[in-house]
C-alpha cells in the first residue's frame, strides 16, 4: 500500500547521473547488484559494512525492487527461478510461490530475491513467524537496506503490533533520509491507528520534500475525507501522478470520494480497477468480496441516473 517512482527502479541505486554505476558482485556468483541513484552517505556505509568480492562497471543482471517484491534481470537460473516466483506473486499464488522459493533457497539460501519474496509470501499468507524470520534472514545479509525495516514493520502492522511496527518504519526512516517513503508510511500508520493529526504532519513533510509524491499526496487525501472535505479529497488524488509507482488503495479512496459526491460512474471504475491488483497487501485486511459489493452498489447507481438523464 505505499510507493514512489525511485524506489520501483532499483533495489538500491546511482551516486548520481553523471557518475558511473557502482557493482557489487553479492554471494551468488555471476550475479550482480546494482545501486542506482542512491544517496553517497548511505551507499558509503554499504561498501563499508558489506562483504565485496569486486567491483564491476557494468552490471550483466541487477535485482530491482518492483513495488513490495524484488525481480532480477538477466538469465541466470536465479533469475529465472525468482522472476517465476513473482509473476506467481502477481497472480495473487503466494501459497504456490512460497513452496517454489522454498525449495530454491534450497540450492541458493544466501540469494535475497528468494528470501524477501519468500517473506511477502508469508505476510500475505498470514503467516507472520515465518515472514519474520525471513526478513530477518534478508538483514543479517544487507543490515542496512532501508527497505527491510519496512518489510519487517509491515509484518508487526498487519499482526495490529503497532508499536513495534513504528519502531521499524521509524528505523527506515533514519536510514534513508533522502527518500520520503518512509515518512509517507509512517504516516500511513498514524492513519491507520487513528493518530490523524500526526499522520497530516508526516504527509505533510513528505509533500514539502517532494511536491508530486503519489503516496503523500494520497495521504493528504485520506486527511481530508477523514475531516469531511470530500471534495477537497477528491481533487487531490485527480492531481496524482499515476505513471508513477503508488500506492493501489489510491482507488479504494477515490472511489469513496467520488461515491460520496455522486460520481458513480467514475466510482465504480476505481473499485473494478482496485481489484485488478488482488495480489496487493491492501487485500489481506480488506474483503474481495466487499470491494466486489462496492463496485456492483455504485453500478447501479451509475445505471440509475444515466436512465433518469436519458428519460
Amino acid at each position: 500500500m505505499r510507493k514512489n517512482d525511485r524506489r520501483s527502479e532499483g533495489f538500491l541505486s546511482s551516486l548520481s547521473v553523471t557518475m558511473k554505476k557502482i557493482i557489487i558482485l553479492f554471494f551468488l556468483p555471476g550475479f550482480l547488484i546494482s545501486y542506482d541513484d542512491y544517496h553517497p552517505d548511505v551507499l558509503r556505509k554499504l561498501l563499508d559494512d558489506i562483504a565485496m568480492d569486486y567491483v564491476e562497471e557494468f552490471p550483466s543482471e541487477k535485482i530491482l525492487r518492483k513495488g513490495d517484491m524484488l525481480w532480477c534481470t538477466g538469465d541466470s537460473p536465479a533469475a529465472k527461478a525468482n522472476n517465476s516466483a513473482y509473476d506467481l506473486m502477481m497472480q495473487g499464488h503466494f501459497d504456490k510461490a512460497a513452496v517454489f522459493l522454498e525449495d530454491c533457497l534450497k540450492k541458493s539460501p544466501l540469494f535475497i530475491p528468494f528470501r524477501h519474496n519468500l517473506s511477502v509470501c508469508y505476510y500475505h499468507l498470514r503467516n507472520f513467524p515465518r515472514a519474520h524470520m525471513n526478513i530477518d534472514k534478508a538483514l543479517q545479509q544487507i543490515p542496512q537496506y532501508y527497505f527491510f525495516y519496512i518489510q519487517k514493520g509491515i509484518i508487526y502492522e498487519l499482526s495490529f503490533q503497532y508499536d513495534k511496527a513504528l519502531f521499524y518504519y521509524k528505523k527506515a526512516a533514519r536510514l534513508n533520509k533522502i527518500d520520503t517513503e518512509p515518512l509517507v508510511i509512517i504516516g500511513d500508520l498514524y492513519f491507520l491507528s487513528g493518530r490523524h493529526s500526526m499522520a497530516e504532519k508526516y504527509y505533510s513533510i513528505a509533500v514539502n520534500k517532494e511536491p508530486d509524491n503519489p503516496n503523500a499526496l494520497l495521504g493528504m487525501s485520506k486527511i481530508f475525507f477523514y475531516r469531511e472535505k470530500i471534495y477537497l479529497s477528491y481533487m487531490t488524488m485527480k492531481k496524482i501522478n499515476k505513471a508513477k509507482d503508488f500506492d493501489k488503495s489510491y482507488y479504494f479512496y477515490f472511489a469513496e470520494a467520488a461515491y460520496k459526491l455522486r460520481r458513480y460512474r467514475e466510482s465504480y471504475a476505481a473499485y473494478v480497477e482496485l481489484m485488478k491488483y488482488r495480489y496487493d497487501k491492501f487485500f489481506i485486511t480488506t474483503s474481495f468480496s466487499l470491494i466486489e459489493y462496492k463496485a456492483d452498489l455504485a453500478r447501479k447507481f451509475a445505471e440509475a441516473e444515466e436512465e433518469i438523464n436519458l428519460n
